[in-house]
């Protein structure tokens, strides 16, 4: 039986600091930093949201890569503000538009990088890295990475969700260069062959 990991939200006094200590420093003018007790009540909704998908999820993206997922339990950190990442997992308060769902997609995004951080693709990685480069010349390095996270995550969608819910994916990472770019080659190569080739190593 697959082993699926459960997802621990954890809010840190100490690492929230930090992210607030950072936005500070910019000196910009910006809106004040959320409160601790807002941030856990975010934490909680995404949370509630998350929970309702979470096996599915975590199992469509191991049933896509071929990669075991290394640790039981997976703790995101939630903080106030940032953006969010893979390591250590940390998803930052979303606006109160942003629909928790699509928070939800934001952190499903970051978990299928730590299931690509699996020792046998990390080992491959170099030379997934140089046959992407050949394949695609002239994308950064960033773009690259995003192609094959995007190309999980759209068999994902699609096997746990639905069209539309990729449409929306797609739509909002259309504001940004490279993943706008990445999306457009899964687009035309097809997320499926991308995954085959680049991920299983099949030829």
């Amino acid at each position: 039986m697959l082993s699926i990991p459960h997802v621990h939200f954890q809010y840190s006094d100490i690492y929230d600091i930090q992210w607030r200590l950072a936005r500070e420093s910019t000196g910009s003018e910006q809106t004040p930093y959320p409160s601790t007790d807002k941030v856990r009540r975010f934490m909680k909704r995404l949370e509630r949201e998350w929970r309702k998908q979470e096996r599915p999820v975590l199992a469509s993206i191991a049933k896509t890569t071929g990669f075991l997922w290394k640790d039981r339990r997976e703790i995101c950190y939630v903080v106030g503000s940032g953006s969010p990442f893979s390591d250590p997992l940390t998803i930052p308060m979303f606006s109160s538009q942003a629909p928790t769902d699509y928070v939800a997609d934001v952190l499903a995004h970051e978990l299928i990088h730590r299931n690509l951080l699996a020792d046998p693709f990390v080992k491959r990685w170099p030379r997934v890295l140089s046959s992407l480069e050949k394949a695609f010349p002239g994308e950064t390095e960033n773009t690259l990475i995003h192609v094959l996270v995007h190309a999980v995550h759209a068999e994902v969608f699609l096997e746990v969700f639905d069209e539309k819910r990729l449409a929306r994916e797609k739509r909002i990472m259309n504001e940004f260069a490279e993943y706008r770019r990445a999306w457009k080659i899964v687009e035309r190569v097809g997320s499926r062959e991308l995954v085959r080739k680049y991920i299983r190593g099949r030829k």
